[in-house]
């Protein structure tokens, strides 16, 4: 494929470009001149110029170094690339399905791996940066029936921390941003993948009843995806961006992290336990 130019404009890649937030980080640095070459398992024809789909397994390796192949016949500079891409259930860490467990790993952590070391000559060739979409729930004291995905954002908050002192030594920054709840399903899903542990489990069918009334007293109003995209266009432009971005974030979720863990299993005891 050989190289094309559209004017002036700057390149990135977005893994995920298809999904909710995806989708609007797409369109927002697409409005803004911004070519934008999104990797994702299922295209769904974004109706602008200037966003390029490429149909990518970011669990494969090989799918990955193909989709490299392809964005280095278009350009040989990258101005960001920008981990998106995720999967979220809730389930219980005894009842969970090792298949399960692996695949949201694979897609939540190993996939940032994968992207980031294949298109790190693009970005140090265009001066770029590496930016990681995480959650609000990396690093905080994980919740019953919410570990599997805190662990793996947790995970992936350790990856970005060591990658951001690695890739300084050659000057690519490395930002983290940690949102908290936004409109993109992903609360609808949470809720369904509760209502699933709950008709399949022997353990804690009434637990993930009562949960899932606690979360909804909780999880406080979703904001629209455009509003995380603006923050996302914000780390990737900043001549001097922040190392973390909060947009957001649960301020009862975070008061709930600074409590002593005793006090915090206690309390979830009161609410939940049968």
């Amino acid at each position: 494929m050989r190289k094309v130019s559209i004017g002036d404009a700057k390149y990135i890649v977005i893994s995920g470009g298809s999904g909710g937030l995806g989708r609007a980080a797409a369109e927002h640095f697409a409005m803004r001149g911004y070519v934008v070459l999104s990797l994702d398992i299922r295209p769904t024809g974004l109706a602008r110029k200037n966003i390029i789909e490429i149909e990518t397994d970011l669990t494969d390796s090989k799918s990955v170094e193909a989709a490299f192949e392809l964005v280095k016949g278009i350009t040989d500079k990258l101005s960001a690339v920008i981990s998106l891409a995720g999967i979220y259930f809730m389930d219980s860490l005894i009842e969970v399905s090792e298949e399960a467990l692996r695949r949201i790993f694979d897609v939540n952590f190993f996939a940032v791996y994968r992207l980031n070391r294949t298109f790190l000559p693009l970005v140090r060739n265009g001066g770029g940066r590496m930016i990681v979409v995480s959650s609000e729930l990396a690093g905080m004291k994980a919740l019953p029936f919410n570990g599997i995905y805190s662990l793996t954002k947790t995970a992936l908050q350790h990856y970005t921390d060591s990658l951001r002192q690695e890739l300084a030594l050659i000057d690519v920054p490395v930002i983290e941003i940690l949102p908290g709840a936004f409109d993109t399903g992903m609360i609808a899903a949470s809720y369904a993948s509760l209502n699933k542990m709950s008709q399949g489990s022997a353990l804690y069918s009434t637990n993930t009843k009562r949960f899932e009334r606690v979360m909804k007293t909780q999880s406080g109003t979703a904001k629209p995806p455009s509003v995380l995209a603006k923050t996302i266009f914000k780390a990737a432009v900043s001549t001097r961006p922040r190392l973390r971005y909060r947009p957001r974030n649960n301020p009862l979720l975070k008061l709930f992290n600074l409590l002593p863990r005793r006090l915090q299993v206690s309390l979830i005891g009161l609410l939940i336990k049968r």
